[in-house]
């Protein structure tokens, strides 16, 4: 009989359950990855950047509260989950990239090519697209009208141009000393997109973002514009 006043422990926080329970997240993780690769698909994320934000936050509120041993536990839980992430993803993904040719463009695949390219300045490449996306990137780029025209020109007829970023924010996303944009007001960009040529321009709202910013949590909205060319 346990001691009185002793804490029940629930199967799923018996040791080696968190790692079991981890490690089979991670293989559903990693084939997630690999079922949108063999659909020929793209995955985007902010993980790591989020990730560090979130600890920093949860450590000012453990010395705040002085509950560092806490926060000590969850660094630790928190490391374990990844590494078995790590070992979840190299088990499935790299199986199946040397078994799919495909499933790199360094395979050869004649539809995949990695160009490096500033396309702000650079001359743009002779290739035109049916689609051109943008994530999170519009609003890190000082001349917001001259990229559109660029993006337009590379478009064949029709086209669509996809772009997700943020609406307008008070300058805590990214905090002292950022020098972009901060955030758009979706009428004056749908005004740039249409003056670079555009002949549609349609917004929605995409995702709502939080993030803690101090001891509070904010709340920042991504837009997703979608031009045409026709």
């Amino acid at each position: 009989m346990p001691p009185r006043n002793a804490p029940e422990c629930a199967p799923e926080c018996a040791p080696g359950a968190g790692n079991k329970g981890g490690l089979a997240a991670s293989l559903n993780y990693a084939l997630s990855f690999c079922l949108i690769q063999f659909a020929h698909g793209t995955l985007a994320t902010k993980q790591p950047a989020m990730t560090a934000a979130t600890m920093a936050a949860r450590l000012k509120q453990a010395r705040r509260h002085g509950r560092l041993r806490e926060f000590v536990d969850e660094v630790a839980n928190l490391t374990r989950s990844q590494v078995a992430a790590i070992v979840g993803n190299l088990a499935l993904v790299v199986p199946a990239a040397r078994g799919d040719p495909g499933a790199s463009a360094a395979a050869g695949d004649p539809a995949m090519r990695a160009v490096k390219l500033d396309l702000v300045a650079d001359p743009l490449p002779a290739e035109r697209y049916d689609l051109v996306y943008s994530l999170m990137t519009l609003h890190h780029i000082p001349d917001t009208a001259a990229v559109l025209a660029r993006l337009r020109a590379v478009l064949r007829e029709p086209g669509w141009l996809a772009v997700a970023d943020l609406d307008t924010e008070d300058g805590s996303f990214h905090g002292a000393g950022f020098d972009g944009h901060l955030g758009f007001d979706r009428d004056r960009l749908g005004t740039l997109a249409r003056a670079a040529g555009f002949a549609t321009v349609a917004f929605s709202t995409a995702h709502v973002m939080t993030s803690p910013v101090g001891a509070a949590t904010r709340t920042y909205p991504i837009f997703l514009m979608v031009a045409t060319t026709t």
